[in-house]
């Protein structure tokens, strides 16, 4: 009688037993992570209401200033932030029995929160539609089609982050081209009959050609915050074939903050111009703002992409077959 043949190795097929409680782990933290950061963001943007859209002579501009004078689908829109805010405060509250008050999965709370992100865009893009038909449209510095911007570093911290585990290394990787695409719909988006590039391209040549210094640092600081979205995009692009050194690495901790940094400088201008004011409250209540926004959405991301990619039982080891871990696939009947 022939000998049994021998088992497979664990790295062929089926991860190993440490591998997969590592996996567990890290997807308990990533949903412990989403469900504080929509608590951030959410309160975040439903205090933009309160923040001036808009600073003209020293003097704030509030939404609630300019909403009789708004078509009803245009109020919406600019209502929507704040009552996207109320919507994420909701998704992360918990009872000292629940995991949540309305959802309890992870990744459904993940897909909740991409939804009411993906409802603001459309609410904005219908009330602009609406208010260019009425004596006064939304203004320009309140929605400027934000969508790429924040899908190029919110997307980059979330597969940077994913590419350190082997389970999720493909996602990670079509996420971080997904971010590159992203980048390429932002530059090449034409904004007032010009595409972004050719602003940043006309920018360049001002920083070399002017002859004052201080118009210089100027321009040179715009051109430093438009071109921030393409350095984290091709960053990211980089580590798209490269396992990182850490689970949480530099680069999707420069994804999330580099920009708000970057904001920074302009709340720096404004102080050294006229002191404290309403201007430099609101550039750096909206570096906040960014910085919130992006951190909920790579969470998300994060979250959904390891629901999707992972099997259930490797997120819940030692749990029963089918049983799987709660709420490792999003939007299931319980």
């Amino acid at each position: 009688m022939s000998a049994p043949l021998p088992p497979p190795p664990q790295g062929a097929g089926a991860p190993s037993q440490e591998e997969s409680a590592a996996t567990a782990m890290f997807y308990r933290m990533s949903a412990e992570r989403l469900r504080a950061r929509c608590l951030l963001s959410g309160l975040a943007l439903a205090l933009s209401a309160l923040v001036p859209y808009e600073v003209a002579f020293g003097h704030g501009i509030f939404v609630w200033s300019v909403l009789p004078e708004l078509a009803p689908a245009a109020q919406i829109a600019a209502l929507a932030p704040a009552l996207a805010g109320l919507w994420l405060l909701l998704l992360g509250a918990r009872t000292g029995r629940r995991a949540g008050l309305f959802i309890e999965r992870p990744t459904s709370r993940a897909v909740a929160v991409l939804a009411a992100f993906v409802a603001v865009n459309v609410a904005v893009w219908v009330g602009r539609r609406s208010s260019a038909w009425d004596m006064l449209p939304l203004p320009d510095s309140l929605f400027t089609r934000p969508a790429p911007l924040l899908a190029v570093f919110a997307l980059t911290a979330a597969g940077v982050v994913l590419r350190f585990h082997a389970r999720a290394r493909r996602g990670g990787s079509a996420l971080l081209v997904a971010s590159v695409a992203a980048a390429l719909v932002f530059y090449l988006w034409p904004s007032r009959g010009e595409i972004p590039a050719q602003t940043i391209a006309r920018a360049a040549v001002l920083v070399a050609t002017l002859p004052d210094a201080r118009f210089q640092l100027g321009y040179g600081m715009v051109l430093l915050f438009a071109l921030g979205p393409l350095a984290i995009a091709l960053l990211g692009l980089d580590h798209a074939r490269r396992v990182p050194r850490r689970e949480h690495p530099g680069l999707a901790i420069a994804a999330v903050w580099a920009m708000p940094a970057l904001m920074l400088l302009f709340v720096y201008r404004a102080f050294l111009a006229g002191g404290w004011g309403v201007e430099a409250a609101t550039v750096a209540f909206f570096a906040l703002l960014l910085a919130a926004v992006v951190a909920v959405l790579a969470s998300a991301i994060e979250v959904l992409a390891l629901g999707v990619l992972v099997p259930d039982a490797e997120l819940a080891p030692g749990a029963p077959d089918g049983a799987g871990a709660s709420g490792a696939r999003p939007i299931v009947a319980a």
